[in-house]
């Protein structure tokens, strides 16, 4: 008989379980609760050097208790206390109940996160683990009592997960196919739209071609990738870094599909057109043994007799995927040549052949059991088998085009179908019976995976996303953009928490969860829900020959400048696009105007040229003023102080040179850079200069002194934008074609916030609306997205350009965007 986990004794009213699985949640961000049960009511304290926010942890324990549904405890009363201190400074008490009060309270209760000052962020926990009763005090005794829980050994259990644990509920054992389900077949989730949050954490690359499959080692810590090329064609890599441990170098061949043992000891991947599977010691890259084949080592004449016996041994035809079975003993493989084989993994034999397939078999995976293999097909049909006796079981029909994978999910009773019909079907694993279907994706889906906890699932797709959705509601909860082309797999780790996409961009996305909103002080929360924005092209601005490189808001709101490759200046009413006068001066073969920007005062422009000039214009008469002259190589960037008097620009030559705008005098040049400097932003209060450069760093300059404060690391290939937040808090930077993201730093500690993905291409230009909430980014895919900062969520995409969108800028009410693309035109956004 095997112990109870945790949440099994907490369900119990094991007072030290359930303060165990608090303390999980809580200990990182600096507070610890102890626990005792007496005479039917839970006694918690809860200890910070902060006295722990009242309403936040009673919100947070009531959720909690019920959702455990404890019998045992009929009522809670929770102390909350400074660290030190003897006495708490506050205590509440609430009753247990499940009736429809308790029940609507508990829904009307805020989103808990800790205090502010503690917020830590937690890692990915792990599955809960076994946990035995010791002897002695016996917490369950009602004479039991809180003080002598103070130094208890209740203080010595490893911390991790409260919420994962009490607000999802845990994935259910295993249960036979055989046996009759239950009228609900699923566990009504928990979780909220709103709550379930994704952000890509890595972008790995290093594939030459497609990545074909991702499979998570059951360890937590490393993913193994399969895709195009030969000798790079597997590769294993370190998730929490993000960084290539290895390539296996002995596989000579592409990659279909790929696949751990349960005890994370084996790889198996298939070997292209070889038609056979080969097992792998990942750690240190050799060949355990290849199955399908004779193995007559690596002579030519070796390959050619291994190559002639996989029509005798083994497929006919290349392997499409596939699967372990639950115990690792035998391992599946479905093939183009419509049938699947089972093999024993200790001695590479061949035990049955399922023949019934009239079309290639694209997925295979195993029930929970082990004794029913599910099989999805070009022939449109999913079939389960025996696998002890390889007989088939039923075939389900119902999509319109190939299946092209298949999951179970982990209490085994559903199995849901990914289809070139463009849609995902829900089925009921023991009586065949469809649950949903669910269309969201615009192109074929071509992978589903089960999240661990049994009530999300993602797909991926031809339309460059990936997608979660909920089980039960079948809706959909979160889209993952970020790739440039088709995902062809999906995969969580054993936790939960972290999901990895290969695409056929030749990369693999690390995306984790987050059950809550992330923490980001710095950015106010939206008032203006994003599902009531509609954004709308109200004018489209034509008069340049060439593309707009910048566009720029004058202070007033009334004027648009635009800066174009056609070498002017062009300057133009917003509220009805008519053009005011162009400014006539960059002159020679490469001069033009790459950056634009308004004086405070709105009497003057500043314009940066790849001639390697700035020039002044009198905005009255449309004359040149003054012209900077110092770089040695094109100006990027220009910004103006808040002021008026200080000039900053960034050049290809690496530097960055600050002006008195006033008299055109050259104060300094800073140089810290090693490659071109693409963007120069002055704060609001003109105390700091950010810069972004080719060489993948944002530095943080003391404007006033010219010393180098702070410099960011985070991107993986150039930045190209940095803006300020209005408040000053906080930096957003534009990534190149490498990582294609958005990041969100917080200035006072020079840490990253989070990412923002999206966008298929190289973000050009950011932009913060006026109050900070929003946030615009232009990008080489010719889209705008428009972002919600408190949550770190995409609210729109604005598409009507027809070529890379260099530069966006908000009005001063926020209600208007403009947009400048290397189609020649600008484009002016109305929110309504």
């Amino acid at each position: 008989m095997t112990q109870p986990n945790l949440l099994e004794l907490a369900k119990q009213g094991n007072p030290r379980a359930i303060a165990t699985l608090m303390n999980r949640q809580l200990q990182p961000k600096g507070i610890t609760v102890k626990a005792a049960l007496k005479d039917g009511c839970l006694q918690v304290m809860l200890e910070s050097e902060q006295v722990p926010e009242e309403q936040a942890m009673i919100a947070f324990v009531r959720k909690g208790m019920m959702s455990l549904g404890t019998q045992s405890i009929t009522k809670v009363r929770i102390y909350g206390r400074q660290t030190g201190e003897d006495f708490p400074a506050w205590t509440q008490e609430f009753a247990l109940g499940t009736n429809s009060k308790i029940q609507t309270d508990l829904k009307s209760q805020p989103q808990i996160v800790a205090p502010q000052q503690q917020q830590i962020q937690v890692p990915p926990s792990p599955l809960p683990s076994k946990v035995k009763p010791k002897s002695g005090n016996n917490t369950d005794d009602p004479n039991f009592d809180l003080a002598s829980l103070i130094t208890d050994e209740n203080s010595d259990l490893n911390m991790s997960e409260l919420i994962n644990e009490l607000s999802v509920s845990p994935k259910p054992a295993p249960r036979q196919i055989s046996k009759s389900l239950p009228k609900q077949a699923f566990t009504k989730s928990e979780l909220e739209p709103s709550t379930e949050m994704w952000r890509c954490v890595h972008t790995l690359r290093g594939h030459l071609c497609e990545v074909n499959s991702v499979a998570f080692n059951p360890d937590g810590k490393t993913l193994a990738s399969g895709g195009g090329g030969t000798k790079d064609a597997i590769k294993i890599w370190d998730i929490e870094t993000g960084k290539e441990i290895c390539s296996i170098r002995q596989h000579d061949s592409w990659v279909c599909t790929l696949a751990f043992s349960p005890d994370g000891q084996i790889l198996a991947t298939d070997t292209g057109g070889l038609q056979t599977i080969k097992l792998w010691n990942w750690q240190t890259g050799n060949e355990i043994r290849t199955i399908g084949a004779l193995s007559l080592g690596k002579s030519d004449w070796g390959q050619f007799i291994s190559a002639i016996s996989t029509f005798a041994i083994g497929h006919s035809n290349i392997i499409k995927s596939i699967a372990f079975s639950p115990d690792g003993q035998i391992l599946a493989s479905g093939s183009a040549d419509n049938t699947i084989k089972i093999w024993k993994v200790q001695t590479g034999k061949q035990i049955i052949t399922l023949t019934g397939h009239s079309g290639m078999v694209q997925s295979i995976c195993f029930a929970p059991d082990g004794k029913v293999l599910a099989s999805g097909s070009s022939d449109k049909d999913i079939k389960f088998w025996d696998v002890k006796t390889g007989k088939e079981i039923y075939t389900i029909s119902g999509h319109t085009d190939s299946v092209e994978s298949v999951a179970f999910s982990p209490d085994g009773q559903t199995i849901v179908s990914a289809s070139r019909d463009k849609s995902i079907a829900v089925w009921d694993a023991k009586t065949s019976r469809k649950i949903h279907t669910i269309r969201g994706h615009s192109d074929w889906v071509f992978c589903v995976a089960f999240n661990p906890d049994g009530k999300t699932f993602a797909t991926g797709s031809r339309d460059k996303t990936v997608k979660v959705w909920d089980v039960e509601t079948g809706k959909e909860l979160r889209t993952l953009k970020g790739h440039s082309k088709s995902v062809h797999s999906v995969a969580f780790s054993l936790d939960g928490q972290t999901l990895a996409s290969g695409c056929e961009d030749a990369t693999i996305n690390i995306w984790q969860r987050e059950l809550k909103t992330p923490a980001v002080p710095a950015i106010p929360t939206l008032t203006l829900q994003p599902k009531i924005q509609n954004w709308r092209c109200l004018l489209t601005l034509t008069g340049h020959s060439r593309g707009v490189a910048s566009v720029a808001i004058s202070p007033s709101g009334k004027m648009v400048a635009s800066g174009s490759n056609d070498k002017t200046i062009k300057i133009w009413q917003l509220d009805t696009g008519d053009e005011l006068k162009t400014l006539v001066g960059h002159e020679g073969w490469f001069a033009g105007v790459n950056t634009v920007f308004f004086s405070p005062d709105e009497e003057t422009l500043v314009s940066g040229s790849s001639d390697k000039t700035i020039k002044l214009w009198q905005l009255s008469n449309g004359k040149q003023v003054r012209n900077f002259i110092g770089h040695t190589q094109l100006v990027q960037s220009v910004a103006i102080s808040r002021n008026g008097q200080t000039l900053a620009s960034g050049s290809g030559d690496g530097t960055i040179k600050l002006w008195q705008l006033g008299t055109g005098r050259e104060i300094r040049t800073l140089t810290g850079h090693s490659n071109t400097v693409n963007s120069v932003a002055i704060s609001p209060d003109d105390r700091i200069l950010a810069s972004s450069s080719d060489d993948k760093t944002i530095q943080l300059w003391d404007l006033a002194s010219g010393e180098l404060i702070r410099t960011l690391v985070g991107h993986s290939g150039w930045v190209h934008s940095v803006v300020f937040s209005p408040d000053g808090q906080t930096l957003a930077s534009g990534g190149s074609h490498e990582d294609h993201t958005i990041k969100l730093w917080q200035l006072r500690t020079g840490k990253e916030i989070y990412t923002l993905t999206g966008h298929s291409d190289s973000v050009l230009s950011v932009a913060f609306s006026p109050n900070g909430q929003i946030l615009a980014s232009a990008s080489r895919d010719k889209t705008i997205i428009i972002w919600r900062l408190d949550r770190g969520e995409e609210i729109c995409t604005l598409t009507g350009h027809s070529d890379a969108v260099f530069s966006v800028a908000f009005s001063p009410d926020g209600k208007t965007l403009v947009s400048g693309s290397n189609d020649k035109t600008i484009m002016i956004w109305r929110c309504d």
